[in-house]
């Protein structure tokens, strides 16, 4: 028996995706990275038929470096295909059931009734699925097309939204805040680019500069006093997760900031949701495994420019393909210094000598 077409998303394919991760990053629906401050509660997505706001707490003392340590999504009703469901999630308890007990909402198909419960919940229009348990739920919205993730990495949680685009786009005109559609406040943004330049041990580009020692949030003496990893420390860690492009940027910078190596794990299932959610997700990162080097680069920049350096850069105009192969994890290859070279060499000669 198949669900009643009725309560099946019938508008445009197209379908965007928004993840909230780690200290907070933020990916919108128009495919802009950025990195936040946004302590306290914060709205992610509130239009007609959803809401999805998230509470950031520190993330160690004195520190503006903050995490996400409860979700809230609201279901609205107001159709014949879903009543309203709410469902919150915090630290250690991400529960498989909305706050009224149940997993699933909405009409059955006709003379469905006699089908077991396993079978029914894939008939209905809203579902949860217990990925992993106490760590990782879906929910599935059909009538809206949409999937949401929410995850326990570590002491915190992470979030992730695939929407038809018409939808996700819903109140982009109006006031208020949506950071999935308007990105944080400019006031609230952090340029990444700041402590991935540094220097030994990073520090939160909003801490004092005495700030540079956190209190561990996962040493097994939680009064003990740690350091940011260093750069170096901080890139061979998020290397060992396959990260590129920006998941490897606020991998490095999570790390960076705080010496919490449970980030990179953040990191890796923020960029696994991403590819999993957006059939083209693999087109859209760069395939790069160097961090943000470029002195005038944002963190508020959009997958294209953060690109790699000035030199591969250079070189990619003329030999796109070969740099993009040549350019690999740990180092860039005697390839692409080659071709470097040579491009350099043509840019100088002139033939009219």
């Amino acid at each position: 028996m198949e669900a009643s077409p009725a309560c099946t998303y019938q508008g445009r394919p197209e379908v965007t995706h928004c993840s909230f991760y780690g200290d907070p990053h933020l990916v919108t629906f128009n495919g802009d990275f950025q990195t936040c401050k946004v302590a306290g509660a914060w709205p992610l997505i509130d239009n007609a038929y959803l809401a999805v706001s998230v509470t950031n707490e520190a993330v160690v003392p004195g520190s503006a470096a903050t995490a996400t340590t409860k979700i809230t999504i609201i279901i609205k009703g107001g159709s014949d295909c879903a009543p309203e469901r709410t469902y919150e999630a915090a630290v250690d308890s991400v529960p498989a059931s909305f706050v009224d007990g149940s997993q699933w909402g909405g009409p059955l198909p006709p003379g469905s009734s006699a089908l077991p419960s396993s079978a029914l919940e894939h008939l209905v229009p809203v579902r949860i699925v217990d990925k992993e348990p106490g760590r990782h739920v879906e929910i599935h919205a059909r009538h809206l097309g949409a999937t949401l993730i929410v995850r326990q990495v570590g002491r915190y949680l992470t979030f992730a939204a695939k929407l038809p685009r018409d939808i996700a786009q819903q109140g982009a005109g109006r006031e208020g805040l949506q950071l999935c559609v308007k990105g944080c406040p400019a006031s609230e943004r952090i340029d990444v680019a700041t402590v991935l330049l540094g220097t030994g041990h990073g520090r939160h580009p909003s801490m004092p500069s005495s700030g540079r020692f956190y209190r561990s949030q996962t040493s097994e003496s939680p009064s003990s006093l740690v350091k940011g990893m260093t750069r170096d420390a901080a890139l061979a860690l998020c290397r060992e997760y396959n990260l590129t492009d920006y998941y490897l940027d606020s991998c490095m910078f999570d790390l960076m900031t705080t010496g919490d190596p449970s980030f990179s794990l953040a990191a890796s299932r923020a960029q696994s949701d991403y590819l999993s959610l957006l059939p083209d997700a693999a087109y859209r990162l760069a395939n790069r495994t160097w961090p943000l080097g470029a002195s005038g680069s944002s963190s508020t920049a959009s997958r294209g420019s953060l690109s790699l350096s000035a030199s591969s850069s250079a070189a990619s105009s003329v030999f796109p393909s070969a740099v993009r192969e040549a350019h690999g994890p740990g180092r860039p290859s005697i390839i692409t210094v080659c071709l470097v070279f040579v491009w350099t060499l043509m840019s100088l000669w002139n033939p009219l000598r």
